[in-house]
């Protein structure tokens, strides 16, 4: 064990996801890094390696060790943890070519700097039909080993919480697995089976949500569900509020069952849905585009019924000059 010198507080983030009084600093808030042994490495300071020996389970202990040195280092007020492996399998193309089932859900890119990742194709799909649906090996919350929670728990020091990540959001696993070109003639041709997979999509993250909300180390939980692109929603509104926000709604209701808060990461133009998001009841949305909705004019337009989290720009952020 190392030893932990921060200025983390996680009641720092509680005062601005309930609204109800100003923090010392804003707090630092990200989604999800890919770049924290980076981050640590620039500054000087020490990673914990893993070994190609470790089990598994010893690797994402490390992993989550590093995760935890980053977060209380750069003086963010909490750290991601969640059950080991909740991933559902999809079909993946792998860089720029050829096509290979993956477990799990990756990030869209091609070459990078960490090497080749995979991304997910519109027009491919794990499931096509009911045959495909009844086939699919769903997750079951109950065999998940949510460990890394605990492990989370021993390692932060008393002032830090665990938000806890999702694997994913309702829509999101909805594209993932049908692929969005089949979810649009779904919504013509099959809604009976378009419904039951977004309601077995959704029973699942519920239960997978609500679980993590149980844990005393959690403060709250974080749903990524990118429901909209630069001039709208992937899907028409009418359609999100027939078939993702009910569920929305419950997983919300559901942890704040346990007093815990809902955080919702979400991309794209939601002006036509925006109202539908705070029905829900989430407690913040994540995730601002200046081209789209600045955070700037967000804030004061509606930041008092739901906090306002992230802004600044990654693509200005990336192209401008210093």
């Amino acid at each position: 064990m190392w030893e932990i010198e921060t200025n983390s507080n996680f009641e720092r983030l509680e005062k601005v996801l309930t609204r109800e009084e100003k923090p010392d600093r804003i707090p630092f808030y990200e989604h999800g890094s890919e770049i924290e042994e980076r981050v640590l490495k620039e500054i000087d300071e020490e990673i914990f390696p893993i070994e190609e020996d470790m089990s598994e389970k010893e690797k994402i202990f490390v992993d989550l060790k590093n995760h935890v040195k980053h977060q209380t280092t750069i003086g963010y007020d909490y750290v991601h943890a969640g059950a080991i492996d909740p991933d559902f399998p999809y079909a993946l193309e792998q860089g720029r070519a050829g096509v290979s089932l993956s477990e799990g859900s990756k990030s869209i890119s091609a070459e990078t700097e960490e090497g080749e990742r995979v991304f997910q194709h519109s027009s491919k799909n794990v499931i096509g039909d009911w045959e495909d649906f009844e086939d699919y090996p769903w997750p079951e919350v109950d065999e998940m080993n949510f460990s890394p929670i605990e492990w989370a728990e021993d390692l932060i020091p008393d002032t830090m919480k665990v938000l806890s990540p999702a694997p994913g959001g309702v829509f999101e696993h909805l594209t993932w697995l049908v692929g969005f070109k089949k979810i649009s003639f779904m919504l013509r041709d099959d809604e009976e089976l378009l419904s039951e997979i977004v309601d077995k999509i959704g029973s699942i993250l519920a239960d997978y949500l609500e679980e993590a909300a149980s844990f005393d180390a959690v403060g709250g939980i974080v749903m990524g569900d990118d429901l909209g692109f630069k001039s709208g929603t992937l899907i028409s509104p009418e359609d999100l509020r027939k078939y993702i926000f009910p569920w929305h709604d419950e997983i919300v209701s559901r942890v704040h069952e346990h007093g815990k808060f809902a955080i919702l990461h979400c991309c794209g133009n939601l002006r036509k849905v925006r109202e539908d998001i705070i029905d829900c009841g989430w407690d913040a949305k994540h995730s601002f585009q200046d081209a789209i909705e600045p955070v700037w004019e967000a804030k004061p337009e509606y930041g008092g019924r739901l906090t306002v989290l992230g802004g600044f720009d990654m693509d200005k952020i990336s192209r401008m000059d210093p």
